[in-house]
């Protein structure tokens, strides 16, 4: 679809400007979440920060936010390769998973991806469509290994 009204393009790029200030709002508004304070105070550091550490509670969802975050940032940055990395490929799969729920839940996420999310045995990814002139995004499950060496030990 080709819009040709300068107008149109002129609010869609204030809205992307908006979205990126208040990734929280972006969270409720494009994935359909509802996040409690807590998540929202989180979320906004690791949107703006650049190294968090998060000790949260066990259940306090921090596969969740991290899902919330990589979506937000494949949806609301062209172009970007988002990594879910773990030590084994079954954790970072868990990550995705949340992603692709929330794919599950939002006609918004749904339309900017180029198909459902792809899951195979050794892989999973979510294209999304091209925009702006820029490739589109993509998010993907990465291990750093198999998991049966542990550094440092």
């Amino acid at each position: 679809m080709q819009v040709e009204d300068p107008r149109f393009l002129q609010q869609s790029n204030e809205l992307v400007a908006f979205y990126r200030e208040y990734p929280e709002i972006a969270a409720q508004d494009l994935l359909r979440v509802k996040l409690s304070d807590i998540q929202k105070v989180v979320l906004r550091h690791m949107w703006f920060k650049r190294y968090v550490l998060s000790v949260i509670t066990r259940g306090g969802g921090k596969t969740f936010l991290n899902a919330v975050l990589a979506s937000l940032k494949a949806m609301l940055y062209p172009g970007y390769r988002v990594g879910l990395i773990a030590p084994t490929f079954r954790q970072s799969k868990m990550m995705f998973d949340e992603c692709d729920k929330l794919w599950q839940r939002s006609p918004i996420y749904q339309a900017a991806t180029e198909r459902k999310p792809t899951q195979q045995s050794d892989n999973c990814y979510i294209r999304f469509r091209a925009s702006g002139g820029k490739p589109g995004s993509i998010i993907q499950a990465i291990p750093l290994g198999d998991g049966s060496k542990i550094r440092g030990s």
